[in-house]
């Protein structure tokens, strides 16, 4: 049996428009991380230091 003839511009016309799509995909997975990673920095309260920090400072720095 013999196959059908392949026109081979549809191929290639399909094959760009999947490989659009491919690049939108990882551009918005990009720019997704980077918005979310903004926000994380934007809103995130590190643990503070509960230790105390005793210093002495002399007298002779401050001016009588």
């Amino acid at each position: 049996m013999e196959s059908p003839p392949v026109n081979r511009q549809e191929v290639r016309r399909d094959s760009g428009r999947d490989m659009g799509k491919v690049i939108l995909g990882l551009v918005l997975v990009f720019v997704l991380v980077v918005v979310g990673g903004a926000f994380f920095l934007a809103f995130w309260q590190p643990a503070v230091p509960s230790t105390p920090v005793v210093k002495v400072l002399p007298n002779a720095r401050f001016p009588k």
